[in-house]
């Protein structure tokens, strides 16, 4: 299956769902057509750069003495990677990674509880343009 490289943001964007409908994706090829995208972030993703600005936020929060963590779908290689090209690797105090981050307050609640944060004192920032 060829998908174009301007649809990657739409893609990023839709649930699975609305992939499937889309791209006319049976449920049993869903997973390997994950796999592939991810190998293609994968090989861009030292290309990637953060939002203009977004560096300078997370190096003052990090200073500012907040502890700093990202949850995501991504692979934690990925995620590793491009925080090591934009100089960022030290800013981050975890990366949880996990194949269905659909169930974020669950993901959420274990986060806290492994890393002894309280709730009150925590903030989550969502890049995700799905919602």
């Amino acid at each position: 299956m060829q998908i174009p490289d301007n649809d990657f943001d739409l893609i990023r964007s839709l649930g699975a769902s609305e992939l499937m409908k889309r791209y006319k994706v049976r449920k049993t090829q869903l997973f390997k057509l994950a796999l592939a995208f991810r190998t293609e972030l994968k090989d861009g993703i030292t290309d990637a750069q953060p939002h203009n600005g977004l560096s300078d936020v997370i190096r003052k929060l990090k200073s500012s003495g907040a502890s700093l963590g990202i949850m995501t779908s991504n692979s934690k290689d990925n995620v590793e990677r491009f925080l090591e090209v934009n100089n960022l690797t030290k800013e981050f105090d975890f990366i949880y990674s996990g194949k269905n981050v659909l169930g974020k307050h669950a993901v959420l609640k274990k986060i806290l509880k492994k890393t002894r944060f309280e709730k009150r004192g925590c903030d989550y920032r969502r890049r995700d343009s799905r919602y």
